[in-house]
């Protein structure tokens, strides 16, 4: 399956994404050093539309609520925030295990009938960034997995083929089927894989 990203669709992650590819941010000029690490984003799906028919009070009050739920689970699975935009994070972690739970665990409270009354979008990669001076991450791979987590759905995991070779064999990770993805500002086809974190995604 051949998954195409909309152009016409903006949304938090994109923010980090443009700052990059357009050159707004130098940062060969500003870096530190290189880390590999596992990248994860996450936004709100529909988020300026709910936020419209809901209105401001409400909507911050639904947002907090998110909030908690993600810094939480962030600092239950040691990840850290390198920053929030909107209803959206970019978030990074040591390891591609720890961000496959977290990112499991934080749908799965989501979803979760006492959870808040929205869904959330994620998507995982791992790959050496640069580190600015701030703890800010720039590159390619940060753009990446922004592009992997506009490609999904709202409550949905999606993870680059890095992932998927580092967590094979793993009983604690599940994923579906690939599929080729065609992402703005990649000339190659990007291999994608669902995690599947509930019953009715792995049905």
């Amino acid at each position: 399956m051949v998954r195409q990203q909309d152009d016409l669709r903006s949304t938090s992650i994109d923010v980090v994404a443009n700052m990059v590819t357009s050159g707004l941010i130098d940062a060969e000029a500003n870096s530190l050093e290189g880390e590999t690490i596992t990248i994860v984003f996450s936004d709100i799906e529909a988020s300026t539309e709910r936020a419209t028919a809901m209105g401001d009070a409400a909507w911050f009050a639904l947002l907090e609520e998110h909030n908690v739920i993600i810094r939480t689970e962030l600092a239950r699975f040691g990840g850290r925030e390198v920053k929030s935009i909107g209803d959206g994070f970019m978030l990074v972690f040591p390891s591609v295990r720890r961000a496959l739970r977290f990112t499991t665990s934080a749908q799965e409270r989501v979803e979760a009938p006492e959870g808040p009354d929205l869904r959330i979008r994620m998507g995982i990669h791992t790959g050496e960034t640069i580190i600015d001076a701030s703890g800010d991450l720039f590159g390619r791979h940060v753009n990446l997995a922004a592009r992997v987590t506009n490609l999904a759905a709202g409550g949905q995991i999606l993870a680059s083929m890095v992932v998927r070779e580092i967590a094979a064999g793993r009983d604690d990770a599940l994923f579906g089927e690939a599929s080729q993805a065609e992402l703005k500002g990649f000339a190659e086809f990007q291999t994608i894989y669902e995690v599947l974190w509930s019953e009715e995604a792995s049905s």
